[in-house]
């Protein structure tokens, strides 16, 4: 989906943050994110699942500790 064609996604968000192609908004009422991408294409995210997804991902980043 792109942002062009739901643009009361943006009245209804708030700015979070942006990091280099990234843009993080939030939902007031809901509390639900919005990651949109330097295209307009765009993800909500619900706040129940984001702690889960954020733990993923760092899972995925993070080295696999070593063994002694």
């Amino acid at each position: 989906m792109n942002i062009k064609n739901f643009e009361e996604v943006v009245g209804a968000t708030e700015f979070i943050e942006s990091h280099g192609n990234y843009v993080l908004r939030k939902f007031a009422s809901s509390g639900n994110y919005v990651i949109i991408d330097k295209i307009g294409d765009f993800v909500v995210l619900e706040r129940d699942a984001a702690e889960a997804i954020c733990s993923f991902i760092w899972g995925d980043l993070a080295p696999p500790e070593k063994l002694n």
